[in-house]
């Protein structure tokens, strides 16, 4: 091993020779997402990003870049015990890598589509419908509790491992701040993000929807100006996807409960 000792695995994903390497998804020489062997029997997800010259070196440096973000939140979650892949080190790679930083989690396994699954419970297992939205919102709510804001918080970006328990993934854009109250524009794109998503997955069963943003706003108030960005996030996700598949289903945010 080198310096750190993970270093010399996230350098093998990078230059694409590690043992057991199973690429997951790559995006030219930007990006390389892969499982690869840790140790004997033990895999881990190592998470590889190219970000050179001056502003990458600039973000790497005031940590806003979206490796450390991504670090950042997966350890805080983890701590607040939010399902979460557990994050094993972030470092910043040698020259002789393909890319300039890498994140290191825990191995999930193979895991269910966080939608599909949504929709057979309601098929199938209406008991357990209030039981999988309440996980869903408890995240939600850890992560703003916690300061982490995240407008690409949505329904895909949650995973079903064998246990049955919701796992949000993917931090890349999620923005620590210290007061929440001062980032309403940015929670609002957090939750309008997050609730286009569930009326994407319950559509055209709109009622269904809005009863799960009631709840939602029981435990989780909007300030108005929060609401009214969540409220105008909802309406550009449903227009998008009218101009893009010709589902046009129509939806108002409810008000917040009294």
């Amino acid at each position: 091993m080198t310096s750190h000792p993970w270093q010399e695995l996230a350098v093998a994903v990078s230059c694409e020779n590690a043992p057991g390497l199973e690429i997951l998804r790559k995006r030219g020489t930007d990006v390389i997402i892969a499982r690869a062997a840790s140790g004997p029997g033990e895999t881990a997800i190592v998470k590889c990003w190219n970000r050179r010259g001056l502003r990458g070196f600039f973000r790497r440096f005031t940590r806003s870049n979206i490796g450390w973000r991504e670090y950042t939140a997966l350890r805080r979650l983890h701590q607040a015990g939010i399902p979460c892949p557990e994050p094993y080190a972030y470092l910043r790679l040698p020259s002789s890598a393909r890319h300039t930083e890498v994140l290191i989690s825990e191995d999930l396994g193979i895991c269910e589509d966080a939608t599909e699954h949504y929709k057979t419970l309601r098929l199938h297992s209406p008991e357990a419908v209030e039981i999988f939205e309440q996980q869903l919102i408890d995240a939600t709510l850890t992560m703003v509790h916690q300061g982490l804001l995240d407008p690409d918080h949505r329904l895909p970006n949650f995973v079903i491992p064998p246990n049955l328990i919701p796992v949000r993934i993917d931090f890349e854009l999620c923005i620590p701040v210290r007061k929440v109250s001062a980032h309403p524009r940015l929670l609002g794109l957090m939750i309008g993000t997050f609730l286009g998503s569930i009326v994407f997955a319950l559509q055209p069963d709109t009622e269904a929807a809005t009863r799960f943003t009631k709840k939602l706003f029981m435990q989780l108030p909007l300030p108005d100006a929060s609401r009214a960005v969540a409220a105008h996030t909802v309406q550009q996700m449903l227009h998008r996807q009218k101009q893009e598949s010709g589902i046009d289903t129509s939806f108002t945010l409810p008000e917040n409960p009294l």
